[in-house]
């Protein structure tokens, strides 16, 4: 498995290009200019993750992809 999967790696790492989502970035930009630090967002995990990271605003998970594992991980 890692001999195979190391050429992988080294193809996916030749890869160059830059990732654009500009709906997402005036997304993030509106919630850095127009909200306060401690307002709470929810919505889909792929994009929550995203306005975490990238506006350190808090979220909530929807319960359908509640975890025990996970529950604590968003403080």
């Amino acid at each position: 498995m890692a001999y195979e999967g190391k050429p992988n790696i080294e193809k996916q790492l030749r890869i160059k290009g830059e990732y654009s989502n500009p709906e997402q970035e005036m997304l993030f930009d509106w919630i850095v200019r127009r909200t306060k630090p401690n307002d709470v967002f929810a919505g889909t995990m792929p994009v929550m993750a995203n306005v975490k990271l990238s506006t350190l605003r808090p979220i909530v998970n929807h319960p359908h992809y509640e975890d025990v594992g996970i529950r604590y991980c968003n403080l």
